[in-house]
């Protein structure tokens, strides 16, 4: 089973998430980002803080920020809110 899920998630990394980046508008991908996140509320509950330091930079990095393995997770963070207004504006 990890090793399915793990298939899964390379895959989605690798092949889905970059052609999405290229191929869609930036309106469309904040969209279903929003989208996203209120399916992720509905389903998990709203858990601010909770994000391991890992799961911030991989957030990171799906959104297009650069140089986040040197930052402090407080740092990523505040990157993640800041661009995730920007989009929202």
């Amino acid at each position: 089973m990890i090793k399915a899920v793990n298939h899964y998630v390379e895959e989605e990394e690798s092949r889905v998430l970059p052609g999405m980046q290229q191929r869609l508008s930036d309106a469309r991908r904040a969209e279903l980002a929003e989208a996203f996140v209120a399916a992720r509320t509905e389903h998990l509950g709203d858990r601010p803080g909770q994000a391991s330091r890992e799961d911030l930079e991989q957030a990171a990095r799906n959104a297009g920020l650069s140089g986040v393995s040197s930052s402090s997770k407080e740092e990523i963070k505040e990157n993640l809110l800041e661009l995730a207004q920007q989009s929202g504006e």
